[in-house]
């Protein structure tokens, strides 16, 4: 959710200042090219926010799986990384929507680091040497409304925010090799396939820019700016694995490595719909209106290598589980300080949480 409100306040502050004094079609591709990168940077994240929390660290599923709740949190380089110097040449500068949205935001460590949280529950049981496992999340239009009830500001109420999220995941595996308690050193592995669906609306609907907490912008003499319409932004993602797992129980303690190979196909999409009203208060006949349309379709479809692996601490049935998923060819952490803008990491995501196995 925290993604999704600092995008809506970049699109308040993008068009908050100076649009009536400049060409409105070289803003129009300014703007553009902010949604481009956007979805560009949004997009290639969206594989392993499909994959992240999944907590089924045995390479066996002996009877049932239980996973009532696993979290996971899926860490990028930054959103909206077009906003950095070195991506100058991408802006035709009839707004300088970067300086503008670097001055007004007291902190850019957005744009070198963001993390995506996922919540995903699970049900796995075994048919023989096979074992199959479901799972599942979503996340209901009304529960954003009763949410924004509940501020007592009333700023999210005045926004009228719409959203919903939802994952499935279907993964079957057939055992090569159990973990025997006989010969302690032979692990279990297996070998399997999953599939992953995962997608993400949300629909805001701005009256003024004080609903942002930002209010008219003077534009030019006894002139002043403001804005209304909707945003929407959604995303859309599938991807496909083959997955080796391999596992080995040392009395309470269940060390594990899944590696996979994991096909997306991920599209972003942003679609605003807005109306900049220009109020010159000194003569109505100067007022004017202008429509900004600038949507964009960001869509990524590749292969990468995934490495998955994780510690389970067994108490009887109870399983609290605490794992990486790691994309080999895109992944890296950085921790100079322990602050915001201290870490950078891509392409990683830290999942834990709790099963049941009976």
């Amino acid at each position: 959710m925290f993604r999704k409100t600092v995008l809506t306040g970049i699109f308040g502050l993008a068009v908050s200042f100076g649009l009536s004094a400049v060409d409105l079609s070289s803003f129009n591709k300014d703007f553009q090219a902010l949604m481009n990168g956007l979805g560009r940077d949004v997009a290639p994240s969206l594989r392993l926010g499909a994959l992240a929390g999944d907590l089924q660290g045995d390479a066996t599923i002996d009877h049932y799986s239980l996973t009532p709740l696993g979290f996971g949190l899926n860490m990028t380089n930054g959103l909206g990384t077009i906003l950095q110097p070195q991506y100058d040449n991408q802006w035709q500068y009839a707004v300088h929507l970067d300086n503008m949205i670097n001055d007004n935001f007291s902190s850019t460590s957005f744009e070198r680091l963001m993390a995506y949280p996922s919540f995903k529950s699970a049900f796995g049981m075994a048919f023989g040497s096979w074992d199959v496992t479901l799972s599942a999340m979503f996340f209901p239009p009304a529960l954003t409304q009763a949410a924004a009830g509940f501020d007592s500001s009333g700023k999210a109420k005045k926004l009228s925010p719409q959203m919903s999220a939802g994952n499935i995941g279907l993964q079957v595996r057939k055992t090569i090799i159990h973990d025997s308690d006989a010969f302690d050193w032979v692990p279990g592995l297996s070998l399997g396939t999953g599939y992953h669906l995962t997608w993400f609306n949300l629909a805001t609907t701005i009256t003024s820019l004080s609903d942002l907490g930002i209010g008219s912008q003077t534009v030019g003499q006894n002139q002043t700016l403001d804005l209304s319409g909707t945003i929407n932004v959604r995303t859309f993602s599938q991807v496909a694995t083959l997955d080796l797992h391999v596992s080995k129980r040392i009395q309470f303690v269940t060390p594990y490595l899944k590696l996979s190979g994991a096909y997306q196909n991920s599209t972003f999409t942003g679609d605003p719909d807005l109306t900049a009203v220009v109020t010159d208060s000194s003569n109505s006949a100067n007022n004017s209106s202008q429509k900004i349309n600038s949507s964009s379709v960001v869509n990524v479809s590749d292969f990468a290598f995934l490495a998955n692996p994780g510690l389970e601490f067994d108490i009887f049935s109870f399983i609290v589980n605490f794992n990486t998923v790691i994309d080999v060819g895109r992944a890296n952490l950085n921790i100079r300080s322990f602050s915001s803008d201290g870490i950078s990491a891509n392409a990683i995501s830290f999942n834990g949480g709790f099963r049941i196995a009976f």
